[in-house]
């Protein structure tokens, strides 16, 4: 049919046809051509038909009746109808004329099967072995919270759903879906069909049917319209399989099929799910579950609250999977984790695999397996199942293995902290994994947290066995006095603690208390090492999982106070204090205790712990642009449930009040916090900002130590100067609480000048009360002009020792000088006189002066040089302060040599322009004076002006590092980087460059800085096999107590820069391996390799850097020398040489947490694709880079296996 207009429901009552259709040809109910259709339920069905003709023949609507037939359809029996068509087709106004009754309707339906069951569908009443698809769908996504949608079941799956629609395009044929479980392969058929376009999809959906029984397979066998039947259950294939008229779709589980459904795609699902309505707290818990199958997802949906499947029950009525299901997680590659599942479950490692084996095979599986590693997929799901079938002989069982796993310290902690990452090189490694001891904790957990639902003989529930197991765990925990044992349990020390957590908080108590608390030493991240850790975290996530209780919140603050006076501090972020700042934060508690318990709990806190009390109270107060972190959950207590509710306003506020309230009245009681109540001024609430003023305004200010005074006199001024700066920030507060501010800021105001104006001098750009940051210059006259009135009252009311202590006190002493030269007092000497003492404060404070007063000018400082004749280092810094240098060394050349070496000994390149002619004397001078790094330090500055000699540049490299010099650590791998470049644009000697090369590697970290020494080691064979002597010794000296006969420096050295050579011998300027000049580089090598016993490791190094070897020009690897060299090799040192250096050329790679082995298959197949285009002439090269293929595709499985395990959440 080519057009079908049909109107439906109150549509027939409109004007015009009732249907328009237009079929290319007829069938046994629809004729031709253009038919014009008129339906009527009247009882008398005659005169309806006569009716509609004899209105239609008069008024046709347009359409031409002589090619057009007319259609009258009625859903009762007319016996005369026969003789009404032939009397009006007599009439010939028609080209046709048709009627249609019940019998027809009913022989169309008969026809029609999918017509029939949707039908009856919509009568409610159900026609017996079929549905439509579509109703099918219906009831199946039905029963998900939130509804299914099609985007979830096709996530990552359009290849195949794009390969279906392709397959079910032909009228006749079979298509096999390989699926999880029958259901999925429906699902995935349905969801196919409606992500059509509708005018795609209606055709399909209307003719596709899901069979659930034989007989009825085999009447639609019949069935004259084409259909699309997928059989429902497995054993109806057969069956279907003899369906010759219509297309059948198999969904199978095993076996070869059609399509092969893939895992859910992680992201798409995620995305899906959470357009769906999955709340993002569920997402993670929804998307491990869609990757097993749509009936696991079903599962943990909360709509179908249904229990596991039966399997579930079937298969833990067995004693080894059910104490299999007790370990939790294992891995099979671990000898101890072996020998534990066999003392577990009784059974042999074989029987085991064999029996999960058949468990993993069902679409909602109880375990999983990634590579080695088996794990139970869902342990919350499967206790509703397991609770039942527990036994006391299985908790015996699984108490011993608790004991053998979690009982055994860490050997690494045998090595200092610092250290412990090299544990696996030492053999200091746990013999149980990781998984296990996960697993194994998160069983105890789940037992404590629900087995009050497994009852056990003697009126015991399985409550009470963890709580025992947890107790005999920590109290060996506490008899250990290195708290080794504490450190070792402290990966799964929140699960312990969840599943006991009474039992947890008691002996944690116990360990913090006393003069040498247990606990203190878990604080083990203060070392300097680059990989810092620390088994305090653990602790800190077990007691944050139990505040989330609100029966136990205060136990569990009372430890983390106690640890926070015990924390000595450290690189992690994770500390005492944070902890307890994320249970209290009153925007997000992370408890579920409500708002009076959470304060009644800080007051208790205050009583015993006043200090750290204090501090988590400042920090509690609110704050601009606040962020919160999240602290460690329960993973089966529903604790924080109640906990998560939304904060409301009412509450959040209650809750800053008492806060703010508790600050002031500890500040009321002890003065001295005033100044850190004052820096949070703008974070109190307004009525404790009010309180705070009131407090402030009645302060004794008499009973106040001048240092309590001046410090609340400092608070209050830097608040208020910082906010009248920025006035319209929305963290500034109004005029009017700064100016009562200030008027209590002038009841404690220091009395001296030099301590009100101190803060002008303890900043580069201290905050004015004035709003000048937008202008830099006006900002900075301003300060200025502030500092220069501020001494200038220093000197009127205190006088020049006054100036002389604040620049002592202060933090920019220079400033003060410069100040105090601006204000036009005659305190010349006295300033200058400072410029040679002991002081650098004072020295600081005559430089500033001297410099401001001087004007950086020849004719007054040579005025002062003659006056401190016989001060050589006074007379030197004078010269410092000169801007040309020109005259500073004129008048240099006339004074004492001792003047000349304080001088250069104080003498900084820095500030002199970009253009500064005198670089090059400059680095001379610095030399001549011992102080090479500063020359060096000068001539990086300038070289990038080309305004420095070569010969000098080549003079100070020489000499720096040469001996000990303090000022060493000026210069920088850029610096050196900088004046090696510099010499290379300058064509210095190649073999100039390559020792200074050499003598910096340690220091230069780009591999190609080294360009001459590389192409040196490519083009003389001596300096090659010279490196390899240094880096490795003879290969047969076999005594390795025997002391290396080369310093080791060297050794490090020479070895790094082997590691780093990437320039093939007898490559040409043009990048071209030339093979005559290799092979004669070869010669000689391997000549004096055998002399010197290198020969098997020299050999080995060269065939790494034939890795680094160019294409050719059609893009075959390695170059066509090299591969003759490989092939023609007496030993297999060169390509295996070659394989090692391939690999170590990758260097690091970075990748989503499910991305799995792409990057490696890719790998693999650029490597595959190099060995083809060669194996025809140079078989053992195309055998090393498939080799190098296989190795990548072998980790990429091993990617493939972490995504998965991410994926199942094992490491959660």
């Amino acid at each position: 049919m080519q057009r079908v207009e049909m109107r439906g429901g109150e549509g027939v009552g409109l004007p015009g046809y009732d249907g328009v259709v237009e079929a290319t040809r007829a069938t046994s109910f629809v004729p031709a051509g253009l038919s014009v259709w008129e339906m009527g339920v009247d009882k008398d069905p005659a005169g309806k038909a006569t009716d509609d003709y004899t209105t239609r023949t008069a008024n046709p609507l347009g359409v031409d009746m002589a090619t057009t037939t007319f259609v009258f359809v009625t859903p009762r029996r007319w016996r005369k109808k026969k003789d009404w068509e032939q009397k009006r087709r007599e009439e010939g106004k028609w080209k046709d004329v048709r009627v249609l009754d019940a019998d027809d309707i009913e022989q169309a339906l008969e026809e029609a099967a999918a017509v029939r069951i949707w039908l009856s569908e919509l009568l409610d009443m159900p026609a017996l072995g079929a549905v439509t698809i579509e109703d099918w769908w219906r009831g199946f996504s039905g029963g998900f919270d939130p509804r299914l949608t099609p985007a979830v079941v096709l996530a990552g799956r359009e290849n195949e759903a794009a390969e279906l629609l392709r397959r079910l395009s032909p009228d006749v044929g079979k298509t096999f879906i390989k699926a999880a479980s029958v259901d999925d392969g429906l699902a995935f058929a349905a969801c196919t069909m409606l992500a059509q376009e509708p005018d795609g999809a209606e055709p399909m959906l209307s003719r596709s049917l899901v069979v659930h029984d034989g007989i009825t397979l085999r009447r639609l066998d019949s069935a004259s319209r084409l259909l699309i039947l997928l059989p429902y259950e497995e054993h109806l294939q057969r069956e279907a399989q003899q369906i010759a008229n219509h297309h059948v779709v198999f969904v199978v589980t095993e076996g070869d099929a059609t399509i092969e459904l893939p895992p859910l795609d992680h992201l798409t699902l995620e995305a899906a799910l959470r357009d769906a309505g999955v709340p993002d707290a569920d997402l993670s818990r929804y998307v491990r579950a869609g990757n097993k199958s749509l009936l696991a997802l079903q599962r943990v949906s909360a709509k179908s609250g249904q229990p596991g499947p039966d399997e579930w029950a079937n298969d833990l009525s067995d004693r080894l999977v059910r104490r299999a299901w007790l370990a939790g997680a294992w891995s099979q590659l671990r000898s101890g984790d072996v020998e534990v599942l066999e003392a577990l479950t009784g059974g042999l490692p074989e029987d085991i695999e064999e029996r999960l084996q058949s468990v993993i095979r069902q679409p909602d599986p109880l375990f999983t397996r990634v590579g080695s590693t088996w794990a139970v997929v869902s342990p919350e799901d499967s206790w509703r199942t397991a609770r039942h079938a527990i036994r006391e002989a299985d908790l015996e069982a699984l108490e011993r293995a608790v004991q053998t796993v979690l009982a055994s310290v860490d050997p690494s902690l045998d090595l200092p902290p610092d250290e412990r990452w090299t544990a696996e090189i030492y053999g200091k490694v746990r013999v149980h994994s990781t998984d296990l001891r996960k697993g194994l904790a998160r069983s105890i957990a789940l037992l404590g947290s629900h087995g009050d639902e497994a009852r056990l003989a003697g009126g015991r529930s399985a409550r009470q066995w963890a709580e025992r197991v947890v107790w005999s765990l920590l109290r060996r925990a506490n008899e250990d006095l290195s708290a080794q044992l504490w450190a070792s349990i402290e990966d799964v020390l929140p699960l312990l603690a969840e599943a006991a957590p009474d039992v947890f908080l008691r002996f944690a108590a116990e360990a913090v208390s006393g003069d040498d608390p247990l606990l203190a030493k878990l604080f083990q991240d203060q070392s300097d090492s680059w990989q810092v850790s620390s088994p305090h975290t653990g602790l800190l996530w077990a007691l944050e999982c139990v505040a989330w209780s609100s029966h136990h919140l205060g136990f569990a603050t009372e430890i983390l106070a106690r640890l926070a006076e015990l924390d000595p501090g450290g690189k992690l972020s994770n500390r005492p204090e944070s902890s307890l700042q994320g249970i209290f934060r009153p925007w997000l508690p992370q408890t579920s205790a409500p708002a009076e318990t959470r304060i009644s709990t800080l007051d208790a806190l205050l009583e015993r712990h006043e200090d750290v009390t204090w501090k988590l109270l400042l920090s509690l107060l609110p704050e601009h642009h606040a962020v919160g972190m999240p602290t460690h959950k329960p993973r089966f207590r529903d604790w924080a449930g109640e906990g998560e509710r939304a904060v409301t306003y009412g509450e959040y506020f209650g809750v800053v009040e008492a806060i703010a309230e508790r600050v002031l009245r500890l500040a009321a009681a002890e003065p001295a916090r005033w100044t850190e109540v004052i820096t949070e001024f703008d974070r109190l609430p307004e009525a404790s900002r009010i309180a705070a003023i009131a407090d402030l305004e009645n302060l004794n200010t008499e009973g106040l130590s001048e240092d309590e005074s001046r410090a609340i006199w400092s608070a209050l001024e830097d608040f208020i100067r910082r906010h009248r700066e920025f006035p319209d920030a929305d963290w500034s507060v109004a005029e009017e609480w700064l100016t009562s501010l200030a008027a209590i800021a002038d009841r404690v105001r220091p009395a001296r000048a030099s301590e009100q104006h101190r803060w002008l001098f303890d900043d580069w750009h201290p905050d004015l009360a004035a709003s000048l940051r937008d202008d830099f210059d006006a900002r900075e006259r301003e300060v200025d002009l502030a500092r220069q009135r501020a001494v200038a009252q220093i000197i009127a009311e205190e006088g020049f020792p006054a100036v002389m202590a604040l620049a002592q006190a202060a933090k920019l002493p220079w400033a003060v000088g410069s100040a105090l030269a601006r204000s036009g007092g005659e305190f010349d000497m006295e300033a200058l006189s400072l410029l040679d003492s002991e002081d650098t404060s004072l020295v600081q404070f005559a430089d500033g002066f001297a410099r401001i007063r001087g004007g950086r000018e020849a004719p007054m400082v040579r005025q002062w040089v003659e006056r401190f004749d016989g001060r050589p280092v006074a007379q030197a810094r004078l010269l410092l302060t000169l801007d040309d240098v020109q005259d500073a060394w004129a008048m240099l050349a006339n004074l004492p040599d001792e003047v000349d070496s304080a001088y250069w000994a104080e003498f900084a390149p820095y500030g002199r322009g970009a253009d500064f002619p005198h670089a090059s004397e400059t680095a001379r001078q610095l030399l001549r004076h011992g102080r090479a790094a500063m020359a060096v330090d000068a001539l990086s500055l300038y070289a990038r002006r080309d305004a420095v000699e070569v010969d000098v540049v080549v003079d100070a490299l020489n000499e720096f590092g040469s001996a000990e010099d303090p000022e060493v650590g000026r210069v920088s791998e850029h610096d050196l980087t900088t004046l090696l470049d510099y010499l290379r644009a300058h064509d210095v000697d190649e073999s100039v460059l390559a020792r200074l090369e050499w003598k910096f590697l340690p220091a230069l970290h780009d591999e190609s800085r080294a360009k001459s020494l590389q192409r040196l080691m490519a083009r003389d064979p001596a300096s090659f096999v010279q490196l390899i002597e240094y880096a490795f010794r003879p290969s047969d000296q076999r005594d390795v107590s025997e002391p290396p006969r080369v310093d080791p420096g060297l050794a490090a050295n020479a070895y790094r820069l082997l590691r780093e050579w990437r320039r093939v011998p007898g490559t040409n300027d043009d990048g071209v391996v030339e093979q005559e000049k290799l092979e004669s580089w070869l010669r000689d090598v391997r000549a004096l390799l055998s002399e010197t016993g290198h020969l098997e490791l020299g050999e080995l190094q060269i065939g790494e850097v034939f890795a680094h070897s160019p294409s050719e020009s059609d893009g075959t690897f390695p170059a066509r020398a090299v591969r003759n060299v490989l092939e023609a090799a007496p030993n297999d040192r060169f390509e295996r040489g070659f394989i090692i250096g391939l690999h170590n050329k990758r260097g690091v790679t970075s990748r989503g947490m499910t991305d799995g082995g792409k990057q490696e298959y890719d790998l693999a197949q650029q490597y595959d694709t190099w060995a083809e285009r060669v194996e025809a002439t140079h078989p053992r090269t195309a055998g090393a880079l498939r080799s190098v293929a296989d190795s990548y595709r072998n980790e990429g499985r091993r990617n493939d296996e972490e995504a998965r395990r991410f994926l199942e959440g094992m490491d959660l």
